[in-house]
């Protein structure tokens, strides 16, 4: 039985679910969702192993970060629940954001083996474009402001995150919002060629998030890598494609 627990970290209350016993297992949501979004996972992965799912800083039911953190701080804080909880050689499952969290995670504590689905983490050419997509409207908000009164650059503000905003962007917290802005920016392709544990990624074929492209690239610089790519599923494959998600994981946890 899934069990909800909570710890302070560096002065965090933050909470983590915990299931099953065995070799450990542990999962790192993407932006926007909680430890309870990996429940069905988390649930049969616990048959066989210790499973912790994270409800990161600023989400679920742990508090917000006191400044704007970077992916580094995400990382701090993972490996901290990872030593205080008396975790060895863990398994690491990182979905999207989470995927960026376990990569630099990698590098800050002795993990068994990683699991990326979704991942995110790397600047393909189309983030190029996005970027000076997100340029332009930076620079129109800077213009607005210096020439409206400010109520009504408040108004004129929020009516361009209305417009142009992404569902993650609107939906965050004025302060997550910063911390959003920040990590988009980071790439971590230096954090993936480091990587020598063994290593799977699970890829819904018609992910929109988190492209195939980026799969594949992912796949170029973990070497010995394995990739799979699930057909009609989409940014969230161990939902869309439950059953041959877990398949693929439990045949990767055994070897």
């Amino acid at each position: 039985m899934i069990k909800t627990k909570q710890i302070v970290i560096d002065g965090l209350l933050s909470t983590y679910t915990e299931d099953g016993e065995g070799s450990p297992v542990i999962l790192l949501h993407g932006w926007g969702c909680m430890a309870g979004t990996f429940k069905d996972v988390q649930s049969e992965l616990a048959k066989s192993h210790r499973v912790y799912a994270v409800d990161f800083p600023g989400f679920g039911s742990s508090d917000e970060p006191e400044d704007v953190w970077g992916i580094e701080a995400y990382a701090e804080w993972t490996q901290k629940l990872i030593s205080k909880l008396g975790i060895a050689d863990p398994v690491i499952l990182g979905h999207s954001f989470g995927g960026r969290v376990a990569l630099i995670l990698n590098t800050k504590t002795k993990i068994s083996k990683l699991i990326l689905t979704g991942g995110a983490g790397l600047i393909l050419d189309e983030h190029i474009e996005i970027r000076k997509k997100n340029e332009g409207i930076k620079k129109a908000k800077g213009f607005f402001e210096k020439i409206l009164p400010k109520s009504t650059f408040e108004k004129v503000k929020d009516k361009m995150v209305d417009m142009m905003g992404s569902a993650d962007y609107k939906a965050a917290s004025p302060k997550m919002r910063e911390v959003l802005k920040r990590i988009l920016h980071e790439d971590l392709k230096e954090y993936a060629m480091k990587i020598q544990v063994p290593t799977l990624l699970v890829w819904g074929e018609n992910d929109t998030a988190t492209p195939v492209a980026m799969a594949k690239a992912f796949h170029e610089y973990i070497k010995g890598s394995q990739l799979n790519i699930l057909p009609d599923a989409g940014h969230y494959v161990f939902i869309d494609k439950k059953e041959q998600f877990l398949e693929l994981v439990n045949n990767f946890l055994k070897v």
